[in-house]
């Protein structure tokens, strides 16, 4: 060892006296990091890499020194070291202290790495105790991480699955939209029947309104049916009321479905009258009259259908 270096070794043990003294615990845990870092990340991490992770995993482990004082104690060891080897010196230094750099050094010489301090890392001394003293001026204190640093750091190839087409995942997609909004607009007529044949606002009749037509009943029915009639459901269009402001055919539209919305309770709370009818065909009679309140109901509803698909699109026309 040259006298240049010796010098280096001494001014670093008098620069060392500020932090605290090295536990023979402290020094074990630091040079058991070393190990392990250089075996595991000593090729893909650059060495102030490396010193990086040592001290993170030193303060983990309740060793609270920074990067320079880490690395400035381990070439301390090392020079005691090879002191000790070459027998310039005294076996003053501990035997699990010894046989952990021991096991450093022997590491770097199966990587091939015998060299490794005769690097620029030996320039860097000083700039690693200016960077000291600034923390020790400043009072800067490294936090602790909140987890231990994985020593095993290189990333593993994330694994990518086959993602489908878009075409077929927009096939796969359609019925599932076609079969939720079917009984979505279902659900929104029967809500607005139940709230007109509950509530039955009072409101303006329309200056004309059409008239009913009244079919012929069946020659084997009674008289007792002739008052009422079928309609079958006629689509209209807004088309047909675009002469009218828009307050006028929404107000005729509410009209029209309050209609609908008694007529269709009327049809529900009728009863088939047997009176008239002769006690031979009586289930013959009210089989018919059944049969024709479902053609009544179903002619209401389907007005009632398109009446109200009407109107919302008359509102959406005025949003």
């Amino acid at each position: 060892m040259t006298e240049n270096t010796r010098d280096a070794v001494g001014s670093r043990r008098t620069r060392s006296q500020a932090a605290p003294e090295w536990t023979l615990t402290e020094s074990l845990i630091l040079l058991n990091e070393i190990a392990a870092v250089e075996a595991d990340c000593s090729v893909n991490f650059s060495s102030y890499q490396q010193w990086d992770i040592i001290s993170q995993n030193c303060a983990a482990l309740d060793v609270d020194r920074n990067l320079a004082q880490c690395r400035r104690k381990w070439r301390s060891l090392l020079a005691e070291y090879e002191e000790v080897r070459r027998r310039r010196r005294a076996w003053n230094l501990d035997r699990e202290l010894f046989d952990a750099v021991e096991r450093v050094v022997k590491g770097r010489e199966e990587r091939g790495e015998v060299d490794r301090e005769s690097d620029g890392e030996l320039g860097n001394e000083e700039r690693d105790v200016t960077v000291e003293i600034d923390m020790i001026g400043t009072g800067f204190k490294r936090k602790r991480p909140r987890s231990k640093v994985e020593r095993n750091s290189v990333q593993k190839p994330k694994k990518y699955w086959p993602v489908e087409p878009s075409e077929n995942l927009k096939e796969k997609q359609v019925p599932e939209e076609i079969h939720e909004e079917v009984p979505e607009n279902n659900h929104m007529e029967e809500e607005f029947l139940k709230d007109f044949l509950e509530k039955k606002p009072k409101l303006k009749s329309p200056a004309k309104r059409r008239q009913k037509h009244i079919e012929t009943p069946l020659q084997n029915l009674p008289e007792v049916d002739k008052h009422h009639d079928i309609e079958k459901p006629k689509p209209a269009s807004v088309g047909n009321i675009t002469n009218n402001s828009r307050e006028e055919n929404e107000e005729m539209l509410t009209l029209k479905l309050q209609e609908l919305a008694i007529e269709i309770q009327e049809i529900s709370a009728e009863s088939a009258d047997c009176k008239e009818a002769n006690t031979e065909n009586i289930e013959d009679y009210r089989t018919e009259f059944t049969r024709r309140q479902g053609d009544k109901l179903i002619a209401r509803l389907g007005n009632f259908s398109n009446t109200l698909k009407q109107l919302c699109d008359l509102l959406q026309e005025c949003k």
